[in-house]
């Protein structure tokens, strides 16, 4: 909006401990699913603009990690980013 070459979203999920039980977080998922497919949640994110975007675990992590290595270029690029 302001002329930057940038775009950010502001992506939501949970996560747990690297091993945790896979039964776990299937159970996790599949409330969370659930829950996101509720009027009342639709609802509730539309009240504020929110687009629901559903990712299983596997895409929340490509995500997650898309959105790293593109905050990372980002500030490399305006040469904000920690040198190692």
């Amino acid at each position: 909006e302001l002329g930057y070459p940038f775009v950010f979203d502001s992506p939501f999920g949970i996560a747990g401990p690297k091993g945790m039980d896979p039964e776990v977080v299937q159970k996790l998922h599949d409330a969370f699913k659930k829950a996101l497919a509720e009027q009342s949640v639709i609802d509730m994110m539309a009240k504020y603009d929110m687009v629901p975007r559903y990712l299983d675990p596997a895409g929340y992590r490509q995500a997650v990690d898309d959105v790293i290595n593109s905050e990372r270029a980002a500030l490399e690029k305006i040469g904000l980013a920690k040198k190692d």
